[in-house]
């Protein structure tokens, strides 16, 4: 009476349909990160135009012109009724890496 010995062993069809398993499901979760972080960008665009549009007004307000630049509304260009302080902190760039730039 001859027992054999089962091998403990995965075989390489079964080490594939795991391998095609986890891709099938990083590639459904790279779907939507990557639709959700060109989302977050778009958002971060808007409320930085907003952020932009308010300063340019109260600058224009405060001097009765508008900005020559957007390092107007960081620094003072020289005026007498320019703001007790800066209208934006700093000027960003964009989420894509791009500096803004106002004509």
């Amino acid at each position: 009476m001859g027992t054999r010995k089962r091998n403990l062993g995965f075989t390489l069809v079964e080490i594939m349909a795991v391998v095609v398993i986890i891709a099938l499901l990083a590639g459904l979760v790279a779907v939507n990160v990557i639709g959700r972080i060109g989302r977050a960008y778009k958002e971060t665009v808007k409320a930085q135009m907003a952020e932009f549009e308010n300063a340019i007004k109260m600058f224009n307000m405060d001097t009765g012109k508008f900005p020559s630049d957007l390092n107007d509304l960081v620094q003072n260009p020289g005026l007498n009724n320019w703001g007790p302080k800066p209208y934006i902190e700093r000027i960003p760039n964009d989420p894509w890496g791009n500096p803004y730039v106002y004509e």
